[in-house]
This record gives structure tokens, sequence and C-alpha cells, in this order.
């Protein structure tokens, strides 16, 4: 293979050593504009599940037990509880009960989760938005 003449690469370590870097970062940056950007969803989830399961016979444990979840470059809220899914979705069996609470989807479905997430998809988008510019403009990628 013959070199090419003409062609002077220059500052190809410090390039490579800024690479380096930034993989060893960006995993954690973006984890973390991740966490933020839920944090508006999260509050909206709480409040429709305390708002529709705040009886004097709640635990309150499925309240409790909304968090945001990460993983590489997705995020989620999730519930923790074993009947976590049922309260969102379920409809049938032993979820019946749960028909009761109202939701977005048809017959009630995509109580909490899912209609918190919806409803603060602007929000969502605008605070990771201004996190990755921040990482971005950290990186030394835009001004």
């Amino acid at each position: 293979m013959a070199a090419a003449s003409g062609i002077e690469v220059v500052g190809l370590k410090e390039l490579r050593a800024a690479c380096r870097s930034v993989n060893s970062a960006l995993p954690r940056e973006v984890t973390k504009a991740l966490r933020a950007a839920g944090v508006p969803a999260l509050a909206k989830v709480r409040g429709y599940a305390q708002a529709t399961t705040g009886g004097s016979r709640s635990t309150g444990n499925l309240l409790k037990s909304y968090k945001i979840r990460t993983a590489g470059a997705s995020a989620s809220v999730a519930s923790g509880v074993p009947y976590g899914a049922g309260a969102e979705w379920g409809l049938k069996g032993k979820w019946s009960g749960f028909r009761k609470y109202p939701g977005p989807e048809p017959g009630g479905r995509g109580r909490f989760a899912w209609r918190g997430v919806l409803e603060s998809r602007d929000e969502i988008s605008a605070v990771l938005s201004r996190e990755l510019e921040e990482l971005i403009r950290i990186q030394g990628w835009a001004n």
C-alpha cells in the first residue's frame, strides 16, 4: 500500500486521548441526563398514584416504588412492587380490581407511569436537550 503524499495528520495523539476521555465519561453523563429528564415525569406519576390509590387502606407502597431506571441510552419510570404492572395495565383476572382507577388508554389502562411520561414529554425533551447540550459544550464539541 503506497503512502499518500502531501497528507499530514497533526494532533492524532491528542484526538485519541480526547476520545478515550469522552468514552469513559459519556455513560455517566448520559445516565445523569436521563435521570434529570425523568424527574418531571416521576413527579406526575407519583401524583397520579397518590390521587387514585391514596385511600385509608393504601400502604403507599405503589407510590413509593416508582423510580427512574436507566440502561444504556434509555430510561423508564417503573414500579418495583409485584403488582406494579397490574396497577398500570391490568384489567383481567387477579388484576381486575385496578379497573376502577382511571387511565388514558381504553378501559382505564396506562394509569400512572404511562400517563405521567406521556403528559411530561415536552418537559422531558427540554431537560434532556439542556443536559446533553451541557455535555456537548463541556466536551468542547460546540461553543
